[in-house]
């Protein structure tokens, strides 16, 4: 999921974003000094290398000089980053494991203080690839400091708990309960919670994008294209009004799907062929919704229509018309939401569509 080409791509794009802000910062509050001198300070090894390949072109075709000897230096430095960047990874996949420790280490605690101690658990642990954001970020993405220890000082910092005294007696011995409430945060409340900067969560939120795009996919099978339209107007893609991720506005948060922006009583397409697995014709959140169940652990989930057409149970195909875009649950405009589940967690369904 998460290998060396994709890694090193993140730390050069954080890299120059970084250097660009001290560029522009110097430029807007200093001159154009203080901008040449951020932009040397930032690029000087390019700067000198280009001065020299100008001064030395004509001696190095004379020469031939071997590529090799020229890179050698580079190469040991790169051998060393990747070594770093495959131990990382091995921490991160074991973010789960760090997740459900943390919480036996909440309990414990808890349990050695508290009687009657009742227990609520509150969200999920946050999708993986925003966990490797976070902590690219808050560790300035330097492989250096991205260890073990920094992995699960994290994982400490997204789960959070408290204990409420319950006022009311339990029972006649006025023996009084206490709750524990275990809090794993979503990316925006995380962000929020620790005070991380707008440049932050800009930079946070295009790494999240490129990190997205650079996962593999669960099969060949499962491979962007391979998924039909949503709608018999394939050009879906120009009336997306809200992407995956986390959003602000009237419905911040993290959005879990993407939103389609098509008239009332559009029809829709089931994107690929499966068995449906949930009809509701709920009146809150996503409204009225279908879900398909297409093997392998991947499914699709269709939100706020105006009309279902299948049953539970049912098997349908590639381009069925299985509901008719609406308005109903929480929405401000008739489109259709759309989500991308692989074994129960959400992911971006845009590299999925065709």
């Amino acid at each position: 999921m998460f290998n060396k080409s994709s890694m090193n791509r993140i730390m050069d794009l954080a890299y120059h974003i970084k250097a660009l802000k001290d560029i522009l910062i110097a430029l807007i509050y200093g001159n154009w000094k203080a901008a040449a001198f951020q932009l040397v300070r930032h690029y000087w090894p390019v700067i000198v290398a280009i001065i020299l390949i100008i001064s030395l072109f004509p001696l190095i075709i004379f020469c031939s000089l071997p590529v090799a000897f020229l890179g050698f230096a580079s190469d040991q430095s790169s051998d060393s980053l990747n070594t770093q960047a495959l131990a990382v990874q091995g921490y991160y996949q074991r973010y789960e494991d760090f997740c459900k420790e943390r919480e036996k280490e909440i309990r414990a605690t808890a349990a050695s203080q508290y009687d009657n101690l009742e227990i609520k658990i509150s969200g999920e642990p946050m999708e993986k690839n925003w966990f490797i954001v976070l902590h690219s970020i808050t560790y300035d993405n330097d492989l250096n400091k991205m260890t073990e220890k920094s992995v699960k000082e994290l994982v400490i910092k997204s789960i959070v708990y408290s204990i409420k005294d319950n006022k009311e007696d339990t029972n006649e011995s006025n023996t009084k309960s206490n709750t524990l409430i275990i809090s794993y945060l979503d990316p925006i409340s995380f962000l929020s919670k620790y005070k991380y900067s707008e440049f932050d969560r800009n930079w946070a939120q295009l790494m999240y994008t490129t990190l997205s795009n650079e996962s593999v996919l669960p099969d060949a099978d499962n491979s962007g294209g391979n998924m039909g339209s949503l709608f018999l107007n394939i050009d879906w893609r120009n009336h997306v009004t809200s992407k995956f991720g986390p959003r602000g506005g009237t419905f911040a948060g993290f959005h879990k799907g993407i939103d389609i922006a098509q008239p009332v009583g559009t029809k829709i397409c089931a994107v690929k062929s499966g068995t449906v697995n949930a009809v509701d014709y709920g009146t809150t959140t996503y409204g009225y919704y279908v879900k398909i169940d297409h093997g392998g652990g991947m499914e699709t989930l269709y939100a706020h229509c105006s009309k279902l057409f299948v049953t539970k149970g049912q098997k349908v195909n590639q381009g069925d018309v299985i509901a008719l875009v609406g308005m109903t649950g929480r929405t401000n405009g008739p489109h259709c939401h759309f989500e991308v589940r692989i074994n129960g967690k959400v992911t971006n369904p845009v590299p999925y569509l065709p």
